[in-house]
């Protein structure tokens, strides 16, 4: 009868994380952000030296849509093709998810140009798109890809909405320009907010989980 030793399941759940880990294109500093582990405990379970909780485990199984099972079981992995789909659902499903919301701007645009609808410039239709076409990009970079891409993203959706803004306001015309302050403001709060988790992933090594 085979028996499973702690080190040989160490070797199988290091081996199945980090091709998981690969095929979804992460490093293991992605991996930890998204797990809020450190990246010193991703490369140890890795390297075999320690082993995921059971709880970890179902962390890693969700994110990585295999069962605990598969992650402390030898079996081989589809690496190529597995990772060949991931990229390109990480690709595609943003990109089309994006041209959703410009199709749904261009119908308002035109059903309101059609029934002449009493809009002023209803071209702002698409500067507002950009809004939205920004949230959908923060959700997804928040799902697939890592803290710069979000960081990115909240950038542009703070410089459109408040051009969105800017250009929809005629009451307040005269002060319409302060949105652009306060867009410079939440700018540099943005990149004071990247910097400060960066570090603190770099630097937060006294403890360990």
């Amino acid at each position: 009868m085979f028996y499973m030793t702690e080190d040989r399941l160490k070797g199988i759940v290091a081996k199945n994380i980090t091709e998981h880990r690969k095929n979804l294109g992460l490093t293991q500093l992605e991996l930890a952000e998204k797990l809020n582990y450190t990246d010193k405990s991703v490369s140890k379970w890795e390297r075999a030296e320690t082993l995921p909780d059971a709880f970890i485990l179902k962390q890693l199984a969700d994110l990585f849509n295999v069962t605990v099972n598969d992650l402390i079981t030898e079996c081989p992995i589809k690496i190529k093709a597995q990772r060949g789909y991931l990229r390109n659902k990480k690709i595609a499903v943003p990109v089309l998810s994006v041209l959703l919301n410009f199709f749904v701007a261009t119908v308002i645009f035109c059903s309101l140009f059609i029934f002449k609808a009493q809009v002023p410039d209803i071209w702002l239709t698409y500067i507002f798109a950009l809004v939205s076409a920004s949230i959908i990009l923060i959700v997804f970079s928040a799902i697939w890809w890592n803290k710069t891409m979000t960081a990115v993203f909240t950038s542009t959706l703070t410089w459109s909405a408040a051009l969105s803004l800017f250009l929809a306001t005629h009451i307040l015309s005269n002060f319409s320009w302060l949105l652009f302050v306060i867009a410079a403001v939440f700018q540099i709060l943005i990149v004071i907010w990247f910097v400060f988790k960066k570090t603190k992933r770099h630097t937060g090594c006294a403890i360990t989980k």
